[in-house]
């Protein structure tokens, strides 16, 4: 884990997709030194697609380390939750 080198607060973020059937019950968990609602507006106003954000939070543990949207995916993967695999599109 690294330490937090500057002033930019990294923020964990969690949403879904409101009006993309084929999306239907998924999440997706992001990082971004914006605010999570313009990070969310950013990558989804190119396609028109509405998304709610459901969670956020600062990427900042107790001890003062941060941690990244990587280690939340970790996290999910021993829970048994399988992140869906990417592809070129």
């Amino acid at each position: 884990m690294q330490r937090i080198n500057s002033l930019q607060q990294k923020i964990i973020y969690v949403y879904s997709h409101l009006d993309v059937t084929s999306h239907a019950g998924w999440l997706k968990v992001g990082e971004t030194t914006q605010t999570a609602e313009g990070r969310v507006r950013t990558q989804n106003e190119a396609d028109n697609v509405r998304a709610q954000i459901l969670w956020t939070t600062t990427a900042l543990r107790n001890n003062g380390e941060t941690f990244s949207d990587k280690d939340i995916h970790r996290l999910l993967e021993t829970k048994g939750i399988e992140r869906e695999k990417k592809h070129n599109t």
